[in-house]
């Protein structure tokens, strides 16, 4: 109790001393802040009478008279002199010649000046040796009021100031003598318990971060090993917080579908998650002694290191797209990054890896499908925009041939018709229309309702169509029109696709829950690597050598999207010049689906 006593002694009378020296300095200051202003105020009357003096001589220029007197005065007072009128149009200023006087000056004292009819301050510019002392007063000349504003630069503040730090910092060494023995006397009976804790705390330093245990009676000691021991028990919840954290940024990482490269300011790899890995076909062991070898692995990645090695030099993003080993298209975009902590100096490069494969194929598909569709409506459009204006001449025209103009408009037309309706029709099933009332219904009812619809448009190519139907219902849970969609694409392909005088066989069958509808044609069949592309959006399959089968490439597209609605599957099986066989597999359900 006694040493904490004796310090807080030091400590008090320290701080009286140090305050009483600072308010011993800051009263000097103030005695000449305020000397200053009672001779400023003297100083002013002074310019006063010799302003009357030479501006009541007959001939005086006035303006001459103002910056000749405020020189002379700065010389003898001696200090800064700026004149003024009421509307701050300066008239006079000791530091500038004659031919400069001009615009207005305008600053605090001034304007109080004007307010209060004296007005002053003190302050210190940075750099600048001594103290300003400003001194601002109104005064009647000629019954015209002017306001002098006198700037006095006190040297004798900078050595009053020197002398104050010089004192202060014998004051300092002083009372740090003091303190320096009392801190040595109490450290004598310190120093026994410390090295005692020292010695028990040998053991964990070496042996690892852990608590330590100590008997004694010191209560200071016993409490230093207390918050010794606490501090232990934070540093391992830290310990355990950081872990939780890299674990939770390495599963990001790892799972993480675009790929990511990290590089340092030397161009050297630091970071590559597995999905950069994968995009490269890199081995991560033979990756990391690339910086030692100085050899890159492959040249997909020399072109990266290349890459980043400019994003280090300017600190610019790059962006390339490039092919792996597996062709696929990779979009490669390298950033420049920054220290996380002031001054944020640039630390490295990060590479980001997409594959954009599947777009840029998508992007061609729609260009293409975008291609037909213009195709597809401008055929028509242009027939019936030619017959329409063939019809224009009716009067001139045969029986026989305005009835031909409109049976092919007509048909043009319906083909429009039909072009919108494949579109409107994806739109509205992409947007997966739940508002639409589930129902239950007979599968083979629907399919015959397709057969009378279609089965004319076969017979015109001489295409024979064999229907096989259960004896019993087949009950089907959903909306009756979607299905009737399904059977009519179906059914409307093989008429396509299938050379006259051919057949189709349609086959409606029961397998447990499961009800099978297959549609089978005798056409030109499909290509095996078209097969796996039919039902995606906009795509046709390429058929070399024979007659283009009109279309948008949606109908399957359109039906595969309805079947997954009745939690149903598709496929096909065919090979070219023997025909295809569409299989459509729908759980049966009992239930109907609530309008929503």
């Amino acid at each position: 109790m006694n040493k904490r006593i004796h310090l807080g002694l030091i400590i008090l009378l320290s701080l009286i001393f140090i305050i009483s020296s600072l308010a011993f300095f800051v009263f000097n200051i103030d005695t000449v802040i305020s000397q200053t202003r009672v001779r400023g105020i003297s100083d002013i009357r002074q310019i006063m009478i010799e302003l009357n003096k030479s501006l009541s001589t007959p001939g005086t220029d006035r303006m001459e008279a103002f910056q000749r007197i405020a020189y002379e005065q700065s010389i003898r007072i001696p200090a800064h002199i700026i004149i003024v009128d009421t509307n701050s149009n300066l008239l006079a200023n000791s530091f500038l010649k004659a031919e400069d006087i001009n615009g207005r000056y305008i600053n605090a004292d001034i304007v109080d000046a004007k307010e209060y009819g004296i007005a002053g301050s003190a302050y210190r510019l940075p750099g600048v040796p001594g103290l300003s002392v400003t001194v601002a007063g109104v005064q009647e000349l000629l019954s015209e009021p002017i306001v002098i504003y006198l700037i006095y630069s006190i040297e004798d503040f900078q050595g009053l100031y020197r002398a104050f730090t010089a004192f202060g910092l014998g004051l300092v060494l002083v009372f740090s003598s003091m303190i320096l023995l009392i801190v040595l006397y109490i450290q004598r009976g310190y120093q026994k318990p410390i090295r005692k804790l020292i010695q028990h705390t040998s053991a964990a330093v070496h042996g690892g971060f852990s608590k330590i245990t100590i008997d004694t009676g010191n209560q200071e000691l016993s409490k230093l090993v207390l918050n010794f021991n606490s501090l232990v028990d934070r540093y391992n919840e830290l310990v355990k917080s950081d872990n939780w954290k890299y674990s939770r940024i390495n599963t990001l990482l790892s799972n993480l579908n675009t790929g990511i490269i990290m590089v340092n300011l030397e161009n050297e790899i630091i970071l590559v998650n597995p999905r950069a890995e994968s995009l490269l076909n890199l081995n991560k062991l033979n990756l990391f002694n690339v910086r030692r070898n100085n050899e890159e692995p492959n040249t997909i990645l020399k072109e990266i290191l290349r890459i980043t090695r400019k994003v280090n030099n300017d600190q610019q993003s790059k962006s390339i797209s490039l092919n792996n080993s597996e062709n696929q298209i990779l979009e490669v975009v390298a950033d420049s990054i920054n220290s996380k902590y002031h001054p944020y100096e640039p630390s490295g490069a990060l590479v980001i890896l997409r594959d954009v494969t599947e777009i840029r194929r998508m992007e061609k598909l729609k260009d293409e499908f975008v291609s037909n569709v213009s195709h597809e409506l401008r055929s028509p459009l242009t027939v019936i925009s030619g017959f329409v204006e063939t019809l224009k001449s009716w009067k001139t025209l045969s029986e026989e041939d305005r009835t031909t103009a409109l049976d092919i408009v007509e048909i043009e037309t319906e083909r429009l018709k039909k072009l919108i309706s494949e579109l409107l029709h994806l739109s509205r099933i992409e947007g997966r229309m739940d508002t639409d009332k589930f129902e239950l219904f007979n599968a083979a009812d629907i399919i015959r309702e397709v057969i009378t619809v279609l089965a004319p448009l076969g017979e015109k190519k001489g295409i024979s169509t064999e229907v096989v139907l259960p004896d019993s219902e087949i009950i089907v849970s959903g909306v009756s029109l979607w299905y009737r969609q399904i059977v009519y694409n179906l059914y409307d392909n093989a008429i396509k696709y299938t050379n006259p005088e051919g057949s189709i066989k349609i086959r409606l069958s029961r397998e447990s829950n499961i009800h099978i509808l297959e549609v089978e044609d005798s056409g030109s069949g499909i290509a095996e690597k078209d097969i796996k592309h039919i039902f995606e959006r906009f795509y046709r399959a390429e058929r070399p050598g024979k007659n283009k089968v009109p279309g948008s490439g949606l109908g399957l597209t359109i039906t595969k999207y309805i079947i997954e609605e009745f939690s149903g599957t598709i496929s096909v099986k065919s090979s070219d010049l023997k025909g295809s066989v569409f299989s459509v597999r729908i759980p049966q359900e009992d239930r109907v689906k609530s309008e929503t």
